[in-house]
């Protein structure tokens, strides 16, 4: 009876396994059936003539091999990578099935290192070709991430380089394709069992002594370098395997940890230590490749530790001319570094106590900014041709992402001066606009924070950034929206109430202001969110916004509404609104709009600032004290306003030293007031200075009145026209 050799006994395995290479391939019963019953139907007496062909294990599994080699050379020719890397699966393939026979032989096939050779060479032409590398797709670059797996056969590789004529190449203990096998248990699985052995300790994996033989060759490979050249060019074919999936980043930090121990302990030049320092921390940041991926701790902790030990290797060994290409590494390395932080804070719980300890990382990011902001500085004013003006611009600009949104404490507030200086360097400097626009926005948004009103909002109308802000990219758009929030609150403390009201109302609802400011936790573009401690606090937002409403649309009641939001918040609030429970913003507000409007200034400040409202949203801002200084007094005004407004018909005149007295203003305030509004016609009255009164004419009509003495005249225009023509057809019908 047929059985699968994959469960053959033992004799059965004995017996083949111990035959020499011309055993003759068995064929299964069903298949010899088939073939006898075709040539006894073809022609009975030909039968006898069919010679049956004999070949040994080996040639059949080489020739597999061969035929392969042969369908990757032709497609290399024609630089096909999809057709290279499926070939070069059925190579491995081919190989894994001929590797008992290969180990038997105890000699790799020549033509088999030669063609990995060949791959070798064409993997890295395509590797260094950058525009066609471009062209080619996530699924035919497999091949570039295949290509490690070579290095099995490096040795052997190596050997075929330096001599090519040589006709049999001996089988390394440490050259197996074990690695691709594991990848191809499906093609290898007609491979017969070895004796005495289960089935289950055949397919475990010694990992152990395999790791022993690993980390010998790596030692025994470093050993052989001789020159910094050699140790370059390891670096570069290491570099050469980013972005692949069968890296194991573990023994790649530790053969760098190796290599640099070689390097100090053989005294060899500090630019190679710097540059596998360099290569460390890009590894690094590659282990977490993905978009929505960011380092653990360890990798981060290792990162930070790799890049302030290189800050110091630089430092401690500035007469070494340090080339453009590390200078350019060291640029993007900052920036990587500023990015990966993001993401970490990004994909934290911010009301966790971890997000506080990652937080702190903010310091050593810093310093290690500032340290090559110092060196860059050191190295430009030496020699200009070393460092060029746009490594100083991106290092600036990190910096200044590290600072633009912190309000500065200190007496002298030295963080305006130092973003000052750096941003008018980019202003200068920088040949790109996007970036000298982004510095401008940061130099705003710092001049905001800190008061300086007139000074920012020169800076914002010189630029005329609002022009072209549309077409900006998303993240500039959220730092623009950001900044000009800033600018809003700025205005409010300043007390320039119409300007806030203007620049903030385009933010409402709150909805739409989350998205706009980059913090809406639910956005798609997670890329675009910013960490939670640079949020600017919505509800603070939305309490300056409807305070300026407030006091712009309550005095002015009588005109042309320019706040639907205002008046959605008034509207929904007063239907279920109780004035002895009051725990919201929007209700201290609604509370306050109440009392405005019957000029009660003191009710008013009462509802507006207390312990409630300090807790919710005046703690926010710094300067809370300025700030309500300015509120109080403009709630008198416009309180004093409303008075007039609502009692110019009733009174002849009013004292102007009654109302001072009445609103707590100075009696210059009141005059000033009260000019004001007789000049936009608000108020119809005239000012006795003799006696500080101020009397009212009551013989002009107001607005309302005069509107509907005109609507009265055109009336009994229409009716007396109305008459005239019933008279006119009266009398015609007679």
């Amino acid at each position: 009876m047929y059985k699968n050799r994959f469960f053959a006994d033992g004799n059965s395995s004995s017996s083949e396994e111990n035959s020499d290479d011309e055993q003759q391939i068995k064929i299964p019963i069903a298949e010899s059936l088939v073939k006898s019953y075709l040539i006894n139907n073809d022609d009975n007496d030909d039968a006898e003539n069919v010679k049956r062909i004999v070949r040994s294990e080996k040639d059949k599994r080489y020739e597999e091999i061969e035929e392969n080699i042969k369908k990757i050379e032709q497609v290399i020719r024609i630089r096909d990578i999809k057709q290279v890397y499926e070939c070069f699966e059925n190579l491995i393939k081919a190989y894994d099935k001929a590797r008992q026979v290969i180990e038997k032989e105890q000699i790799i096939p020549r033509f088999y290192i030669k063609i990995l050779v060949q791959l070798e060479d064409f993997v890295n032409e395509c590797w260094n070709n950058k525009d066609w590398c471009n062209e080619f797709n996530k699924k035919n670059l497999k091949i570039l991430r295949q290509y490690i797996q070579i290095e099995s056969f490096q040795n052997e590789i190596n050997s075929y380089r330096d001599k090519p004529d040589d006709d049999v190449i001996e089988i390394n203990e440490t050259s197996s394709s074990d690695d691709f096998s594991s990848e191809n248990n499906d093609a290898s699985i007609d491979n017969e069992l070895p004796l005495n052995q289960s089935y289950v300790n055949f397919f475990l994996r010694k990992p152990d002594s395999q790791n022993t033989t690993i980390t010998k060759r790596r030692e025994e490979d470093i050993l052989k370098f001789d020159n910094d050249k050699e140790i370059l060019k390891k670096l570069n074919e290491i570099l050469s395997t980013r972005g692949k999936h069968s890296i194991n980043y573990h023994d790649q930090f530790e053969y760098l940890n190796n290599l640099r121990q070689y390097v100090k302990k053989q005294n060899l030049s500090v630019e190679i230590d710097i540059k596998i320092l360099l290569i460390d921390i890009t590894i690094s940041f590659d282990y977490h490749q993905k978009e929505n991926q960011y380092s653990k701790f360890e990798t981060w902790k290792r990162i930070l530790d790799c890049i302030e030990e290189l800050i110091t290797l630089i430092f401690e060994n500035d007469h070494v001319d340090m080339n453009e290409y590390i200078k350019d590494d060291m640029i993007t390395m900052i920036l990587k570094m500023n990015e990966e932080f993001t993401k970490i804070l990004r994909n934290i719980d911010y009301h966790s106590q971890n997000y506080i300890e990652q937080l702190k990382d903010e310091f050593r990011i810093c310093s290690i900014i500032n340290q090559v902001k110092n060196y860059f500085e050191l190295k430009f004013h030496e020699n200009n041709k070393i460092i060029q003006s746009e490594h100083l611009c991106t290092i600036y600009l990190c910096l200044i992402e590290h600072i633009y949104y912190k309000y500065d404490k200190t007496s002298d507030q030295s963080s305006i001066i130092l973003i000052d200086h750096l941003c008018k360097y980019i202003y200068t400097n920088n040949t790109f606009n996007h970036v000298r626009t982004q510095a401008n926005l940061y130099h705003i948004y710092h001049l905001s924070l800190h008061n300086y009103y007139h000074e920012a909002r020169n800076l914002m109308l010189m630029s005329h950034i609002q022009e072209t802000i549309h077409l900006s990219n998303i993240s500039i758009q959220i730092l623009y929206n950001r900044t000009m929030v800033q600018l809003g609150l700025c205005a409010f403390r300043f007390g320039s109430i119409h300007e806030t009201h203007q620049i903030l109302i385009n933010l409402q609802p709150e909805n739409r202001m989350k998205e706009l400011l980059g913090q809406n936790i639910h956005i798609k573009e997670q890329q675009y969110l910013l960490p939670f401690h640079m949020h600017i606090n919505l509800q603070l937002i939305e309490c300056i916004y409807l305070i300026s409403a407030m006091l712009i649309e309550i005095p002015s009641i009588h005109k042309h509404s320019i706040s639907k939001h205002f008046h959605i918040v008034m509207s929904q609030g007063e239907k279920q609104f109780i004035f002895e429970s009051m725990e919201t913003m929007r209700e201290h507000i609604i509370a306050a709009s109440h009392a405005l409007k019957i000029g009660d200034w003191k009710t008013c400040v009462k509802y507006l600032i207390n312990d409630k409202m300090n807790k919710q949203i005046w703690n926010l801002m710094p300067q809370g004290t300025i700030m309500f200084e300015m509120l109080i007094n403009k709630i008198k005004q416009e309180s004093l306003r409303i008075y007039l407004f609502t009692n110019s018909m009733i009174f002849d005149s009013i004292s102007i030293s009654n109302i001072a007295d009445m609103f707590e203003l100075s009696i210059r305030q009141v005059y000033e007031i009260i000019c004001k509004m007789i000049i936009n016609e608000e108020l119809m009255a005239s000012i006795e200075d003799s006696n500080q009164i101020v009397i009212l004419n009551q013989n002009r009509l107001s607005q309302t009145q005069i509107l509907s003495s005109e609507l009265m005249e055109k009336i009994f225009r229409l009716y007396e026209q109305n008459q005239k023509l019933n008279h006119f057809y009266s009398r015609s019908n007679q």
